[in-house]
C-alpha cells in the first residue's frame, strides 16, 4: 500500500516513523516533516514553539551544515511542496484536527 507524503509525515509527526539523525538524515523526509510543522503552526500560531522543539528533536545531532544541504536539495523542496499542498488541500476543520492530534500525542 503507497501512502501519500502527509500522511507518512503526519505519521511520523504522531512518533509512528523514527526521528531523523546525523548522517541518515534524508532529504524528503525533512522536507515532509518541515512541511508538515510550516503548516501547523501557520494554523495555530500560538503552539509555535512547540512545533519548533518538535523539528529540534526531529533534526537530533544533525550539524546545520548537513541540514542546510537538505533544505536545499529538490528532493527536500518537493516533499515540503507536496505537504503543504496536501495539508492546504483539506478542509480547515481536518487540517485544525490533525495538528490539535500531533500536540496532544506528545
Amino acid at each position: 500500500m503507497k501512502h501519500s507524503p502527509l500522511t507518512m509525515a503526519l505519521a511520523a509527526l504522531l512518533g509512528v516513523a523514527p526521528a531523523l539523525a546525523g548522517a541518515s538524515m534524508e532529504a524528503a523526509t525533512l522536507g515532509q516533516m518541515k512541511g508538515v510543522l510550516d503548516g501547523c503552526t501557520a494554523i495555530n500560531p500560538r503552539a509555535a514553539s512547540s512545533y519548533l522543539l518538535h523539528m529540534k528533536e526531529v533534526i537530533g545531532s544533525a550539524t546545520k551544515a548537513m541540514v542546510d544541504e537538505a533544505e536545499h536539495s529538490e528532493d527536500y523542496q518537493q516533499a515540503y511542496d507536496s505537504v503543504r499542498t496536501q495539508l492546504n488541500a483539506l478542509a480547515q476543520d481536518k487540517r485544525v484536527a490533525a495538528c490539535e492530534s500531533y500536540l496532544s500525542a506528545r
